[in-house]
């Protein structure tokens, strides 16, 4: 053997395990009359009931002789085993728990047992009571005004298949095979079980006649299971299931992806009969792939809608598919959406046990007759995919990364679209498409900071406004107040100083920095003044000056000609004639005769002796006319000297040299009169024009010189941390005001903390700018839009302008026109829904191409002897042949005609040959609630498997935790779908959810148990009347914890709102979910108390029309939904007023789960009906996950 045929040998012998109990819980084994859900029957004796109940024949079930029996059955009197239990209640237990256990599981647990063994068990050395005969039977009622009938189903009567196994098992004692069939009479097949019996036991076999329920259908799946443990190591999925997890084959590459279905999948190779989203597309592609894997399908989510499109694509493409669930309401659904489709007659449903052999065999007839008739004609697909192009043109634009974000114009809107009622903003941002990822998260952090420094942004005069942008650190800090305080104190020693200078000379105290400069020029003009005189400071300066400048002119002109002609001779040349010789040279001497003239000859021999030399007559002429020229500039200034000596009284005594330095004075005198205007007061001249400077006028000069020097110093310093542009009521900074200087550096010093701040907030601004903000900066600066909106603002801005640009780069996006895109939209919708619809003849049509072609292939002859079988059992009356025994038979042929078998994994067992009944595929639905031992038989007898469930749903569940008193009593199992998961299968998981018209319905359970994933839609039902999650409190319910462990206030509550509900009339269907078996039951009875006096009511309860009225309790819901739901929670506050965290399931391990089902149930409306608040819950010491997600 080898290691992997080992594994799956050690886990086959686990499955065994798990599938046989016959231990004494098995009321099989053990019978216990005292319970609950056990009646005897008193009347007709048990010999008379076994004969009539296999003949067919009804009974009319009373607990007293005085009722009549129905018309056409007969009186069946029972008696309750339990005196205190009411027979209507043991009665209405064993019909309820009967029909769930039907519906869920589709296997009859409820029988009449005829005959009892009386024997020893070794091992606990008690006597065992086991029944021995079960006749299967239904209890029926048409309303609450009717009695129970009891009603015999078409299966087979059995002997006690456990007892018969434990026997074998521990005594090696064999029951005898007997055909109970063929006429044998009850006190004969008693007989041959006594008779098997060792004598020397001591064991007994008595009559008695009990109705109870059994539940042995397990043994069938063990029997099944051993038989074929052989094979098992061949399939590679129970390989893996056994441990083996490389027995899986890879999933084949290439498959396409969601994105690619419509380019690479052609709509007439779709044989879709129903609409499928793209998860579920995924899910069927993979199937017809021959991919064996698990869909997890979360509530609504279209888990029959995709098996049904899976159905239809397999049967399309030759596949034999046998459709397994445990649930009745599973098949249910997908058989009626086949049969909606036109397709149910090629499916075969063997999970009611209600169904009759005789139905079985007359349904694979009448397909027989019925083949071939139908046709599917070819549907055009031209258009469709045309029409599809362009719709997928203008999604993959609308969809398409774009620009250096990579984002889709899609995206953006929506985002855009998020951020509506915040104020829109109008600054530009050009090239909002190049902006990346990193440009994209600056700008919205600077955005966000900015918010965070809005007060201080938009703060008209921040104290530090202006300073210049710089990293800040603590020496900084430091460094800065230190030269903020060495200003404020220059400045504050400047303003001290300056009334003791300018009140001695009567002069205005400076207001400014210029004026202090001026003032500071003014003394130290005055420490170094020049002698001058009062009426220069006050007369006209102007006319001496130029008097002084004239006869400066004049004397250094009479200098420079008297220097030139004493270079020329003696100085007796000075004192010539200047003038008539000039006048006698220029005139009577330009002759050419002059030299005849004695008058010429004596006037140079003038010339001759006083210059020294002899000249000639143009060297006489011009020296004549320089000692004319001199002789006039003497004569101007000695006129100009006398007016000079009279106009400087004191000041020039006639000396041309002194003309200069007073020239000097006078100019000093000019620039101090016209820099000091404004100051000249009468103590200014006084001390100008003093013989001697006063004191105080070096020593302020000194002082303001100090002073100034400490201020210019200070100021610089401290200025040079800010901009030169820089203003303190328009002035700059060097010529500010000293009160303005002094708020100012006050301010400063007051908010020295602020500096920080500024740096901080400017060079955020220096980057906004950078960034391309700068519009926005002033929008925001101007604006009033608050500062919490700012980030969101500046998106809902970018986003609109990205948008813009995106849509104006894409003549796709640009073209787009709504009334266009609606047509094709509705022109896609009515071409897609013709081509399903025809889909569905298409899928006829190829079963039946394949039937045709089987039928005119080697296997012709084969297949008409199979017809002919068929055809005669059809017309037996009784119907004799097992039909598992007529699958194996004519298995070609009804494989043909049947395509799809739906059945549970009893039924698999129950009717299908190992060897003969093969398939391609498996699929199992509800798959959470199939334990795996069940799932085996299943599972072999396919090559493909595919498992579908909801790992957050409920657990596999047992009968004996459906018929223990106790509602905690029974631990989860573990279930196909979880092994299937762990071992490596691999995964698909539907994603779009459309059960609930109110988004809030599966709010919770998406954010909660399916982390968000689920994509659902927006709803505009929310919060009106009717829709959504309701909660309704009975403030006044109990829990009656000792004895009824009901709520019985709370199920009359939940009782009125049904028949408020049908009173509505408004046409929408009703489920009522207790949290507890014990509270189903009193809500029930609570419902038969209203109806009893309500006809309508309990007609519109009675009404098996549409959808009917559903009572079930957490553990059997699964796979139901209504229009409306009620939940009653029942548990609540004891008459004590105690409540202790007792909730029932949901404090189990996998709690939640059962929640989670209860509340994805409605489609419009969940309400919640309690007798406690969410907040008198106390969770402490809790560690249910039930309890707190509720």
């Amino acid at each position: 053997m080898s290691e992997a045929e080992r594994l799956v040998s050690d886990r086959a012998e686990v499955w065994k395990g798990r599938l046989l109990d016959v231990s004494n819980r098995n009321p099989l084994i053990r019978f216990r009359r005292l319970k609950g859900s056990v009646l005897s029957v008193v009347l007709p004796d048990a010999a008379t009931l076994f004969s009539e109940l296999r003949q067919g024949r009804q009974y009319t079930v009373v607990h007293s002789p005085e009722p009549l029996e129905e018309a056409g059955t007969g009186r069946l009197m029972v008696a309750a085993q339990v005196p205190e239990q009411p027979v209507d209640k043991v009665l209405y237990t064993l019909r309820s728990r009967a029909r769930i256990y039907r519906n869920d599981h589709g296997v009859n647990i409820l029988y009449v047992a005829f005959g009892s063994l009386l024997w020893n068990d070794a091992s606990s050395g008690e006597t065992n009571e086991s029944p021995l005969f079960l006749v299967p039977v239904a209890l029926e009622r048409q309303n609450s005004f009717t009695p129970y009938r009891l009603q015999p189903l078409d299966e087979d009567t059995v002997l006690n298949p456990s007892l018969r196994k434990r026997l074998e098992l521990d005594h090696r004692i064999r029951l005898p095979e007997i055909e109970l069939e063929n006429g044998l009479d009850l006190p004969k097949a008693m007989g041959m079980v006594a008779a098997a019996i060792p004598p020397a036991s001591g064991w007994r076999v008595e009559g008695s006649c009990h109705l109870a329920l059994f539940h042995f259908s397990k043994l069938l799946m063990y029997s099944d299971l051993e038989q074929g443990a052989g094979t098992l190591s061949s399939h590679p999925v129970i390989r893996a299931l056994a441990g083996d997890p490389a027995a899986l084959p890879p999933e084949p590459s290439g498959l396409p992806r969601p994105e690619e279905y419509d380019s690479k999948l052609r709509p007439e190779d779709s044989f879709h009969v129903l609409d499928s989203d793209s998860s579920q597309l995924e899910a069927v592609q993979a199937a017809l792939a021959g991919v064996s894997f698990v869909l997890q399908g979360p509530p609504g989510t279209g888990k029959s809608q995709t098996i049904t499109n899976m159905i239809s694509e397999l049967i399309a493409h030759g596949k034999r598919v046998l459709f397994v669930s445990q649930k009745m309401a599973a098949l249910d659904v997908v058989r009626g959406n086949l049969e909606r489709c036109g397709l149910g007659d090629m499916c075969l449903e063997l999970h009611d046990p209600k169904r009759s052999r005789a139905e079985i065999i007359k349904e694979i007839a009448t397909g027989l007759e019925d083949a071939g008739r139908s046709g599917g004609a070819a549907v055009d697909a031209q258009e469709l995919v045309e029409v599809r192009r362009e719709l997928d043109g203008y999604v993959r634009a609308l969809h398409m990364p774009r620009g250096r974000l990579g984002t889709s114009v899609y995206r953006m809107i929506g985002q855009y679209a998020e951020l509506t009622g915040t104020p829109d903003l109008c600054f530009y941002l050009p090239g909002a498409l190049e902006v990346d990822e990193e440009r994209a998260r600056r700008m919205e952090g600077t955005v966000l900071r900015l918010s965070q420094m809005a007060s201080a942004f938009r703060e008209p005069t921040h104290p530090w406004a202006g300073a210049l942008v710089t990293e800040w650190s603590d020496r900084l800090q430091a460094k800065v107040q230190e030269e903020l305080s060495a200003l404020m104190a220059a400045h504050g020693r400047l303003c001290t100083a300056l009334p003791a200078l300018t009140i001695p000379f009567g002069l205005p105290e400076p207001v400014s920095l210029p004026e202090v400069r001026r003032l500071r020029q003014l003394f130290k003009d005055m420490a170094e003044r020049p002698r001058v005189r009062r009426e220069w400071l006050e007369g006209d300066l102007d006319l001496l000056m130029t008097m002084v400048r004239d006869g400066l002119a004049s004397f250094q002109d009479l200098l420079g000609k008297e220097g030139r002609l004493s270079g020329m001779g003696a100085r007796d040349i000075l004192d010539l004639d200047g003038r008539g010789l000039r006048h006698r040279f220029d005139g009577e001497h330009a002759g050419p005769f002059r030299a005849l003239k004695g008058r010429y000859r004596q006037d140079m021999r003038t010339l001759r002796t006083a210059s020294g030399r002899r000249l000639s007559f143009e060297e006489a002429r011009f020296l004549v006319r320089a000692v004319d020229d001199y002789q006039q500039a003497l004569a101007a200034w000695k006129v100009r000297q006398d007016a000079l000596m009279t106009a400087l009284r004191g000041e020039f005594l006639g000396d041309g040299q002194e003309l200069e330095a007073l020239s000097e004075r006078l100019e000093w005198t000019k620039a101090f009169r016209s820099k000091h205007a404004l100051l000249m007061s009468e103590r200014v001249i006084d001390a100008v024009t003093a013989e001697e400077m006063p004191r105080e006028v070096g020593q302020g000069a000194m002082e303001l010189e100090l002073r100034m020097d400490d201020l210019d110093a200070a100021l610089s310093a401290f200025a040079a941390r800010f901009t030169a542009d820089l203003r303190l009521n328009g002035r700059p900074l060097q010529d500010a005001a000293l009160k303005d200087l002094e708020e100012w550096t006050e301010r400063a010093w007051a908010c020295r903390h602020r500096y920080q701040e500024w740096l901080d907030l400017s060079s955020l601004l220096l980057a906004m700018r950078a960034l391309g903000l700068e519009g926005l900066l002033k929008e925001l600066r101007e604006g009033s839009l608050p500062p919490e909106d700012f980030v969101k603002g500046f998106q809902r801005r970018f986003y609109r302008l990205w948008t813009e640009e995106a849509l104006a780069s894409d003549p796709t996006l640009t073209g787009f026109r709504r009334d266009r895109q609606m047509g094709l939209i509705a022109r896609f919708d009515e071409l897609d829904r013709k081509y399903v619809e025809g889909s569905r003849a298409r899928v006829r049509a190829r079963a039946e191409a394949n039937l045709r072609r089987e039928r005119e292939g080697p296997a012709h002859s084969m297949l008409l002897k199979q017809e002919m079988e068929i055809a005669r059992l059809s017309k037996l009356k009784r119907q004799r042949k097992a039909i598992k025994a007529m699958l194996a038979e004519c298995w070609d042929l009804v494989g043909l005609l049947k395509p799809c078998m739906l059945m549970s994994p009893l039924s698999v067992a129950q009717f299908l040959d190992r060897e003969r009944t093969r398939f391609d595929v498996v699929i199992f639905d509800e798959a959470s609630q199939i334990c795996p031992e069940d799932a085996i038989g299943s599972i072999v007898r396919g090559r493909q498997l595919i498992v579908v469930g909801d790992s957050k749903q409920l657990p596999p569940t047992s009968f004996f935790a459906l018929a223990a008193e106790d509602e905690d009593a029974e631990p989860d199992l573990e279930s196909i779908l979880d092994e299937c998961e762990t071992c490596g299968m691999p995964r698909r998981m539907l994603m779009w959810h459309y059960r609930s018209k109110d988004e809030s319905l599966i709010a919770f359970s998406n954010h909660q148990f399916y982390g968000g994933r689920l994509n659902t839609f927006p709803s505009p039902l929310f919060g009106r009347e009717g829709y959504g999650v309701h909660h309704v409190l009975v403030p006044n319910g109990t829990f009656d914890r000792g004895r009824t462990r009901t709520n019985r206030e709370e199920a009359r509550a939940v009782a009125g709102m049904v028949r408020d509900h049908y009173a509505l009339k408004d046409g929408r269907s009703l489920g009522v979910i207790a949290f507890s078996e014990a509270q189903m039951e009193a809500i029930d009875q609570a419902l038969d108390e209203l109806r009893s006096g309500d006809e309508k009511l309990d007609a519109a309860l009675s009404s098996e029309e549409g959808e009917p009225f559903l009572l079930y309790n957490l553990e059997n819901v699964q796979g139901h939904e209504r229009d409306r739901i009620i939940l009653s929670v029942g548990y609540g506050r004891d008459e004590n007023g105690r409540f202790p965290l007792n909730l029932g399931p949901l404090n189990r391990e996998g709690g939640e789960r059962r929640l989670n089902v209860a509340i994805t149930r409605a489609r419009l409306c969940l309400d919640v009906v309690s007798s406690v608040r969410s907040e008198e819950i106390d969770l402490g010491g809790s560690s249910s996950a039930g309890a707190r997600l509720l």
